[in-house]
């Protein structure tokens, strides 16, 4: 199997160092935006199975890992500083990424349909639903909400399931009124926007994270994973829009939604969580 990651700044670089432990992984190319980049980018990640992935030449790949960044580093701290919670400093990065993005689709548009697309970059949901309308007929994921159903369990002291958008998760734990769902959210995002206003991102768990989910996307086996992609069926009344679910999958390929309840509050915000993805991106379609 061969991983192609475009843009290996510090997600990508730590994606590839979880990669690289996968046996059934043979190679991983390495797309950043200047050949000198991309050099560097190998050199750091340090592995025989790296090789720079040059525009034009044509390489057998079975998946496209999206981590492309367009904010900078800097950018990205003051974003931290200067948002209210997580979900906003992702939507703050929406349209300069979207603006990258959009510079790979015919990159993306000549390669086989059988090649699918992993989604790193932030705001996921939003450049994998945008992905989606772009790309039509092609497997796109997007990767995320595993990290923020981790957040949840830790804070909670116990195993949780969840759906929704990344860095805005509908935690299913029926409480009864929408307030005690703002109070949650705000108390666990707050935890997670202290540490990377002081640390920065924890690019180690996101190779940990990201190579256990792509373990069970391509699993030979049944797995339940979180991912955000679209699904044939409406959820909840919810339609047109890829979200986060918790899905079985076997070789990268969904066989359908892990049962779960929602109470009407649960619902609910769901509901307004999804129409509030589709108008986030309805002008850049």
């Amino acid at each position: 199997m061969r991983c192609l990651i475009v843009g290996a700044g510090g997600t990508g670089k730590s994606i590839a160092r979880g990669l690289i432990k996968i046996k059934k992984i043979s190679k991983i190319y390495i797309m950043n935006r200047t050949l000198e980049s991309s050099k560097k980018a190998i050199k750091e990640i340090n592995s025989s199975k790296t090789e720079i992935y040059v525009e034009g030449k044509s390489l057998p790949i079975d998946y496209v890992i999206l981590t492309l960044c367009a904010v900078s580093f800097e950018e990205r701290k003051k974003n931290a500083r200067r948002s209210k919670n997580t979900y906003e400093i992702r939507q703050k990065e929406l349209k300069i990424n979207l603006l990258a993005v959009k510079d790979k689709l015919p990159f993306f548009r000549k390669l086989p349909k059988k090649v699918k697309i992993l989604v790193v970059t932030n705001p996921v949901d939003a450049i994998e639903n945008y992905l989606k309308k772009k790309l039509p007929g092609r497997k796109i994921f997007g990767f995320g909400l595993q990290l923020d159903i981790n957040r949840y369990s830790k804070f909670l002291k116990k195993k949780i399931f969840g759906v929704g958008i990344h860095g805005k998760i509908v935690p299913s734990i029926n409480l009864k009124k929408n307030k005690d769902y703002n109070v949650l959210y705000k108390k666990v995002d707050k935890s997670f926007l202290d540490l990377v206003r002081k640390k920065g991102l924890s690019y180690p768990i996101y190779a940990e994270e990201f190579r256990k989910y792509f373990q069970k996307l391509i699993s030979d086996k049944k797995e339940l994973i979180y991912t955000s992609a679209n699904f044939k069926k409406s959820f909840c009344g919810i339609r047109d829009v890829s979200i986060g679910l918790p899905f079985y999958i076997q070789k990268g390929k969904i066989l359908g939604i892990k049962e779960i309840k929602l109470n009407l509050v649960e619902q609910e915000r769901l509901k307004k969580d999804a129409q509030v993805l589709k108008d986030s991106i309805k002008k850049y379609i």
